[in-house]
């Protein structure tokens, strides 16, 4: 029958990103935080007030579950989500739920577009799609980043959290043998197990961007961040889960919708705790300064987006106008009569 959703596919496609040569980004994503024993950061009543956040909701509720991964509802009824999360029945779209707030709401497939990397052009396909809702839940539309999140910037990213993070922090040796303590360790981070799920924000700094990343579903252009040991609780790293999750950014004034979720990536090899598929549940590692979270940089998209879902402040000004042209008839066909 061909049915596939993006659960449980095998990737280990090497690439290069950038100077972190031999990476291979995986995708369907989570996020684990440092703080306490991983398990909070589970709503937005105490929105990020530090590394100059204001303390507001970026849009918690516009993140969303989409037959088990994630989904972002950008406004006008369209949600963007990862195509390798997209339910294909013989090659074709099917519809699917998006659960949005605790209220699950279905995709039209007619609608399907696949955007383009832009650094690419046209024609060559990424790991992002848009899909129109059958119906238009009651949330706020986004606003797209027009420019990349400057490197050492602070970002929050919002997706589906590994419920059972290790309550502490693991150390390896260079053979990726666990010890126990910071003596003798060459890695240190954290062990997981991605079953069971949990909407969670974190947060991290961005290390930079990366045209043309391929996760075996497309090639997207992105931004991408390190897991750092920094001291802060929010420290998040994105790893096996779900993708198409979203990440935001505070440009001073206002929130915008900087990314979504692609794909995660480690640069060493931890001897049996490798972040690939296909492994048991000690496979499942976010190691500092070596594991890599990557996000599609939405500002290079922007105008794919707009094309297809007005932003609000396009819609406003296009009903605005409208408004304008029929009060005008209306005064000259009274003039007339």
């Amino acid at each position: 029958m061909g049915y596939r959703t993006g659960i449980g596919r095998v990737l280990a496609a090497a690439v290069v990103l950038g100077g972190l040569a031999g990476l291979a980004v995986s995708p369907a994503l989570a996020v684990v935080i440092v703080g306490g024993d991983g398990s909070g950061n589970t709503s937005m009543s105490s929105p990020p007030t530090d590394n100059g956040f204001p303390g507001t909701d970026p849009g918690w509720d516009n993140v969303g579950v989409n037959s088990n991964e994630a989904a972002i509802y950008v406004g006008q009824q369209w949600v963007l989500m990862a195509y390798h999360s997209v339910a294909l029945l013989d090659g074709n779209p099917v519809s699917q739920s998006v659960d949005l707030a605790g209220t699950v709401y279905l995709t039209d497939p007619t609608t399907f577009h696949r955007l383009y990397c832009p650094s690419q052009g046209p024609g060559t396909p990424s790991d992002l799609v848009l899909l129109k809702l059958t119906t238009a839940p009651p949330l706020p539309s986004l606003t797209i980043a027009t420019a990349s999140p400057a490197t050492n910037s602070w970002v929050v990213g919002i997706g589906q959290g590994a419920q059972n993070r290790s309550a502490g922090i693991v150390y390896w040796n260079a053979s990726g043998g666990t010890v126990s303590g910071p003596a003798g360790a060459t890695y240190s981070g954290y062990t997981y197990d991605y079953n069971p799920r949990t909407m969670r924000w974190g947060e991290a700094q961005v290390s930079g961007t990366q045209s043309a990343v391929s996760d075996g579903y497309g090639l997207t252009d992105c931004f991408y961040t390190t897991f750092a040991d920094n001291g802060n609780a929010n420290e998040m790293q994105i790893v096996r889960g779900d993708s198409g999750g979203g990440v935001f950014s505070w440009n001073g004034t206002s929130w915008q919708l900087s990314g979504m979720i692609v794909g995660n990536a480690t640069s060493t090899v931890l001897g049996n705790i490798s972040n690939f598929y296909g492994v048991s549940t000690t496979g499942n590692v976010a190691v500092f300064d070596n594991t890599y979270s990557y996000v599609a940089d939405l500002s290079q998209y922007q105008s794919q987006i707009v094309q297809i879902t007005p932003e609000p402040s396009s819609l406003a000004l296009f009903l605005a106008g409208g408004a304008i042209f029929w009060a005008c008839r209306r005064f000259r066909a009274r003039r007339r009569g």
